[in-house]
């Protein structure tokens, strides 16, 4: 049997990866806002540092959380673990989808499926 974590470490944690997911998309975000408004102070920098920290926090959080569910299984692993390891994987997923259109990977007419319809 696994001990339970206690209340304080899932705050911790919770507010760990708030900050890890949210300062980066906070950027990308904020960015995506001033390219928009047509700003005069380039926040595209702030666009393209916000995908490479989101890239990089995921690039080795999934890993681990990958590695704590081959250890223990999906079974035992604890409700906010599996939160954890979806949230990280959705934003490695858009994270690469989004740097991928950027570095004109892949052409954006293939994301046209996304655009609501109309």
């Amino acid at each position: 049997m696994i001990p339970s974590p206690s209340k304080f470490m899932l705050f911790i944690e919770g507010l760990f990866t708030f900050l890890l997911l949210g300062i980066p998309l906070l950027l990308v975000f904020s960015g995506s806002i001033g390219v928009a408004l047509h700003d005069v102070f380039h926040p595209d920098d702030l666009v393209w540092l916000g995908l490479g920290l989101l890239a990089l926090v995921t690039f080795f959080a999934v890993p681990i959380f990958l590695w704590k569910y081959y250890q223990l299984g999906w079974q035992q692993l604890t409700r906010h673990q599996r939160i954890f390891t979806v949230l990280y994987s959705v934003a490695l997923l858009v994270g690469l989808l989004i740097w991928w259109v950027i570095t004109t990977q892949i052409p954006s007419s293939w994301l046209t499926w996304l655009a609501p319809l109309g």
